[in-house]
């Protein structure tokens, strides 16, 4: 069967006009379908941004309580004040004032390291009067500087599970001295032991905990080789 020119013309039109329209559609289609994926993003970002919001308002207020703990202490004016780890503080002896004002740091206990004896007034007494739980651990000085001494202490340290502690004695040097031989106990080298003892307050006694992990090395020794 043959075609004339008009029948080929109209035929070809039809074509041109059908693929144009599914062109269209396609088109059509492919916007729709981006618009979806456009409003289905923002809609996941409001919903992020709402999250966001809402975990900020959480996060920002306990963020602004440590650091302002942190700067509370630092503004009493404790000698030796050192901050060993994030909610550990290390010091010398505070004063009474400092210590009645010690509440509104955060700080919720103080280990003393020092005896009764080396005090004539009562810090336990001002502390819980404030809400602050009171620990003493004597040590006398370096006659007291042991490996059963500085497990106690980390033992003590461990039991308050991450709360805020200031650990003290007349200067910081006992607190050095007794994390410094718990770190050699642990396994340490002797000088990494005593670079961490210093950031706890070792200074005098640096001495005193060499002498003693030189004890310890030679006993560990003798015993590996049966002496």
């Amino acid at each position: 069967m043959s075609l004339n020119l008009d029948d080929l013309a109209r035929r070809t039109a039809t074509k041109s006009m059908i693929h144009r329209m599914f062109n269209g559609e396609s088109f059509a289609y492919a916007r729709l379908i981006k618009i979806g994926e456009i409003q289905r993003d923002k809609t996941m970002i409001k919903s992020s941004r709402w999250w966001f919001a809402a975990v900020m308002m959480w996060v920002l207020p306990a963020l602004a309580s440590d650091y302002s703990s942190t700067a509370d202490i630092s503004a009493l004016g404790i000698k030796n004040l050192k901050q060993p780890s994030v909610q550990t503080w290390v010091a010398g002896q505070p004063t009474k004032a400092q210590i009645e004002k010690l509440g509104k740091t955060g700080v919720t206990h103080v280990i003393n390291l020092r005896p009764a004896s080396e005090t004539d007034w009562q810090e336990d007494a001002l502390l819980e009067a404030q809400g602050i739980v009171f620990h003493r651990l004597p040590i006398s000085g370096a006659q007291d500087l042991s490996f059963e001494n500085a497990a106690k202490l980390d033992q003590l340290l461990s039991d308050l599970n991450g709360e805020s502690v200031l650990v003290h004695c007349a200067s910081g040097n006992r607190v050095g001295g007794l994390v410094a031989l718990h770190s050699i106990a642990s396994g340490a080298s002797e000088d990494a032991a005593i670079e961490k003892g210093k950031a706890w307050g070792l200074t005098r006694l640096e001495k005193r905990v060499r002498l003693i992990a030189a004890t310890h090395d030679s006993n560990e020794t003798c015993e590996r080789e049966t002496c």
